[in-house]
């Protein structure tokens, strides 16, 4: 821990020095990052944002905070534009599903991690398949209990 903040006073200095040195604000929000500071991390990567507003990596990285922090529509903008970006992507698309998961917005979630998984990426390949399946014996389970709604119908004429 005392490394973080000795990087970050580290940072610190350079920023002071040279306040439009992106990479000290990236660095220094990976410090923040790993000491749980999520906050101050986002606002270093907005920094990196407007000092290099094409970087599809850092949208990636914001989105990947506000994921953190459960803040998952404005991780699904920067997913979207890191997507922009850079359409290959693997991490933004894999991001961006587990942000849809997360919304309850299933199918959008899937469509993601299939993307992630056609690029390469075998974790989103096993959580796709996951899903799907999941998706599919909820399907199962909702017949399931329109069938015994129809049975309890039926009993219940013949009491």
């Amino acid at each position: 821990m005392r490394k973080f903040h000795r990087a970050i006073k580290d940072f610190d200095k350079e920023i002071e020095i040279d306040p439009n040195y992106a990479k000290a604000y990236l660095w220094r929000g990976f410090a923040y990052c790993d000491l749980t500071k999520y906050r101050e991390a986002i606002k270093d990567f907005s920094k990196v944002i407007e000092l290099n507003p094409d970087d599809a990596d850092v949208y990636y990285l914001r989105g990947s905070v506000y994921s953190f922090l459960n803040e998952y529509d404005k991780a699904i903008e920067d997913f979207n534009i890191a997507i922009a970006l850079n359409p290959n992507h693997i991490f933004a698309y894999f991001g961006r599903g587990g942000a849809y998961f997360a919304l309850k917005e299933y199918d959008k979630g899937i469509i993601d991690l299939k993307m992630a998984c056609n690029m390469g990426f075998e974790l989103a390949c096993r959580f796709a398949e996951d899903f799907e399946k999941m998706e599919k014996l909820k399907e199962e389970l909702q017949e399931l209990q329109l069938k015994l709604k129809v049975l309890e119908k039926l009993l219940q004429r013949y009491k």
